[in-house]
């Protein structure tokens, strides 16, 4: 109890209390001292009394300031005397309503069901095994379809008539079987490109649900359809997933396929012819004829971004002489990748002329291939060698040291891939294809 303080006092008569609380509830006992009494209370919430000795309830924890003030008629003395409680409010039963009875399982169909009763307000909400939240809605019936099997945490919390928390408890329910539901979840699905589109098709469920993600998971297309065709727009991995439903909208099958998609050239003007060279003033030059719009890049030697233009045209003078290797892409009239090649370029360090060697041969052996190829080397001048995909990404670049080197292709998905030789000045001598199947 926080220290009293009194509005005023004489000899005569002097006001007093004490105090006792239970649940919210605070019963004041009047230990005032003077004759016949006058009684005057204010609780610190609003409420007020005039009897001697009052009880109060409280609504809201906190701390109060109760007064009381007394008036003795005979001596016409008053008196007053303020004291600080804090109360701890009743949040088990201050309104009706909250005697609970509730219960949650999970049916044939994979639906968590929850029911209660015995309170005024209910609170039920569903979380999974790591307790992530996953659903919640305020009534005393719940029925929620996580569409996956596996345990869930399904907690209720019921209020009384004054919005008051009375009663709390969670279940742990168990779902084994979500795939039932309903009629039709036999699921058969294929997915594949044909030439510039990804094909899709699926029998056997009621509802399906279609979508393709890029190579990093981020969405392109969707489709509520069977059956579907759909064309990105650009060369690359895919990600293809198709989710099942049964007759009841419950989930009953998924499935996803990784896929690449070779060519997507649909479009017109797509014959490229191209080349790149370092004139005699040190320039880096390249033309390139047969699309409808091209990409140049220029990378020095560690394929760092020097340069790049959308001309069929480039031009470009580097800062120093030295090794670059010069990238074209090449793009159909649908703004399809239609081509890509690239160039390894060495500038002399006193005239920047292009530095080119005879084309040397090497062998790749077995082509096409589904996992290891054999790279059969006859010329010492070959120092390294590059692997690269069609988009002129950099897979692989390892120094060769003997005769014969192996590279596995099953590390990569199915594609055409190339392999630059590359010299010991860092130029390159020649480029070999190898399909992975």
């Amino acid at each position: 109890m926080a220290f009293g303080f009194y509005l005023s006092a004489s000899a005569q008569c002097q006001a007093d209390f004490t105090y006792s609380a239970t649940n919210g509830t605070v019963t004041f006992t009047n230990t005032s001292t003077g004759g016949g009494l006058f009684n005057s209370w204010t609780f610190g919430d609003g409420g007020t009394s005039y009897q001697s000795n009052p009880s109060h309830t409280y609504t809201s924890t906190g701390n109060y300031v109760v007064c009381l003030s007394i008036f003795d008629s005979l001596s016409q003395c008053q008196d007053s005397y303020c004291d600080t409680i804090f109360v701890q409010a009743d949040t088990t039963g201050g309104g009706t309503g909250c005697n609970v009875t509730s219960n949650a399982y999970a049916n044939a169909n994979g639906t968590i069901i929850g029911t209660a009763s015995g309170a005024s307000m209910y609170n039920w909400a569903v979380y999974d095994n790591s307790w992530n939240y996953l659903y919640d809605v305020n009534s005393g019936n719940l029925n929620y379809n996580p569409g996956a099997n596996g345990n869930y945490n399904v907690c209720l919390t019921a209020y009384d008539s004054l919005q008051n928390f009375c009663d709390s408890t969670c279940y742990t329910v168990t779902v084994i079987d979500s795939t039932g539901g309903g009629t039709g979840c036999n699921l058969t699905s294929n997915a594949t490109t044909n030439g510039s589109s990804i094909v899709g098709s699926a029998s056997g469920a009621s509802i399906y649900h279609w979508i393709v993600y890029d190579n990093s998971w981020n969405f392109l297309y969707d489709t509520n359809n069977s059956n579907f065709t759909y064309s990105p727009g650009f060369s690359g991995l895919f990600n293809v997933c198709i989710t099942a439903y049964d007759s009841q909208q419950n989930v009953c099958d998924s499935t996803c396929y990784m896929m690449q998609l070779i060519d997507s050239t649909g479009g017109n003007n797509c014959l490229i012819s191209s080349s790149a060279s370092i004139d005699q003033s040190g320039n880096i030059v390249g033309s390139a004829s047969g699309a409808s719009m091209y990409h140049w890049i220029v990378y020095d030697n560690s394929w760092n971004f020097l340069h790049d233009t959308n001309n069929s045209n480039l031009m470009y003078t580097p800062n120093n002489p030295g090794t670059f290797n010069v990238c074209l892409t090449a793009y159909d009239s649908l703004q399809n990748i239609c081509d890509s090649m690239c160039y390894t370029l060495v500038s002399d360090s006193l005239a920047g002329f292009s530095f080119e060697e005879e084309e040397i041969v090497f062998n790749i052996y077995p082509n096409p291939t589904q996992g290891v190829i054999h790279l059969e080397v006859s010329n010492d001048q070959i120092a390294e060698i590059v692997l690269i995909d069609i988009t002129g990404a950099v897979l692989l670049q390892e120094s060769i040291t003997e005769s014969t080197t192996e590279i596995d292709l099953s590390l990569y998905p199915k594609g055409m891939y190339f392999i630059h030789a590359l010299g010991r000045k860092g130029q390159r001598l020649s480029t070999g294809k190898v399909l992975r199947q």
